[in-house]
């Protein structure tokens, strides 16, 4: 089946995308100034892959996963930050072992639903949290596949349904743990502790936020 798609570079320029899916068949796409042009391109192409006489050229071949991989690993891992770069790396050689070596274009939401399954089932046990960010590097690289490589046109994660996050534990001290909270730090030798408990308690300033309050005398 041959489908035509038009998009808007980031320059302001139509280009019409030209694609042929028939099965048993490589899929291939072409990009086109001209909707007469692909189109006609389209019909060749579907009528030689109908009898056989298809015959690819270099640029057309479909990639595979791993060649997404490796790409994004050169091109946009090092743009982020160290941390990122050692964290997603490993995410995505695990998406590498789930999804095997297949093409690009022939991962399904289904295998990713499947993988993402896997990550949170008893060989890996990862928790929900986790799997929502193994989810989001895969989500990058297919959006980075699709409209910068234009290496296939949709992005199968996106209609892959993310695990449910347990909801956080929220617990409050009753007035008589408060109490005793502040007793024990006006009790304490440090000079700076129940001011800074004080203040932690009546505006819910994380620790980092109230040490960094140097202009109200406070300090380490």
């Amino acid at each position: 089946m041959a489908t035509i798609h038009r998009r808007v570079t980031r320059s302001g320029h139509v280009r019409y995308r030209a694609q042929v899916r028939i099965k048993n068949q490589p899929w291939v796409s072409a990009t086109f100034r001209k909707r007469s042009d692909a189109t006609k391109w389209a019909r060749e192409t579907e009528s030689a892959q109908i009898t056989g006489a298809y015959s690819p050229p270099s640029a057309l071949l479909r990639y595979r996963f791993s060649d997404a991989v490796d790409r994004y690993r050169r091109e946009v891992l090092p743009t982020k930050s160290p941390d990122e770069q050692k964290r997603q790396w490993f995410q995505l050689q695990r998406w590498r072992d789930l999804l095997g070596d297949r093409f690009v274009d022939d991962v399904t939401p289904g295998a990713v639903a499947c993988g993402r399954d896997q990550l949170m089932g008893d060989q890996y046990g990862l928790a929900s949290a986790t799997v929502v960010r193994y989810l989001a590097v895969l989500s990058h690289l297919y959006t980075v596949a699709s409209s910068e490589w234009e290496w296939l046109e949709t992005n199968p994660v996106r209609r892959v349904r993310r695990p449910k996050l347990p909801r956080g534990r929220v617990r409050f001290l009753e007035k008589d743990e408060l109490s005793a909270l502040l007793s024990a730090c006006q009790q304490s030798g440090h000079p700076c502790l129940y001011p800074v408990v004080v203040l932690a308690v009546s505006t819910g300033m994380r620790h980092g936020e109230i040490l960094g309050m140097r202009t109200l005398g406070l300090s380490t």
